[in-house]
């Protein structure tokens, strides 16, 4: 009777056999364009590209604004922006530091500055914004009473 145990040429046939598996992120089985693989990006190409710089901005906003407003601010900052730093209001003004990728801080602006149209959000009010270089001194966004 043979024996059933595999031998060092049979496991080295098999594994030339076996197709590659795929170098690229997305591959194309050429036989059939129906069939295709997609590997996931590594988390550290999610967080930064060779184009995309980190900066910090302040922003100034002067008016009223209520509770409401910096519940969503710190919704739109750290949830769905992925930006950290701090909310810290005044009766008279909100000062906002951001930190982060430099395109989602100028959203993040543009988010502000909508203002009354966002329901009632703040009151008129002005943004102003002072940019300075990434310090990457936080970890999340804060919202803060002033002391």
């Amino acid at each position: 009777m043979p024996s059933t145990t595999f031998t060092p040429v049979l496991l080295l046939l098999l594994l030339l056999l076996l197709p590659p598996k795929p170098t690229s992120s997305f591959h194309v089985t050429p036989n059939n364009p129906r069939t295709c693989t997609f590997a996931r990006p590594s988390p550290s190409s999610l967080f930064s590209s060779a184009s995309d710089e980190t900066a910090q901005a302040t922003l100034t906003i002067k008016g009223e604004a209520g509770g409401y407003f910096r519940a969503r601010a710190h919704s739109e900052a750290s949830k769905f922006r992925s930006l950290t730093g701090s909310l810290t209001f005044t009766p008279e003004s909100h000062k906002i530091v951001v930190e982060g990728s430099k395109k989602k801080i100028e959203g993040f602006i543009r988010w502000c500055r909508k203002g009354e149209g966002m329901g009632g959000l703040y009151d008129g009010g002005q943004v102003d914004v002072e940019w300075s270089d990434f310090e990457g001194i936080w970890d999340d966004f804060y919202v803060q009473d002033s002391e």
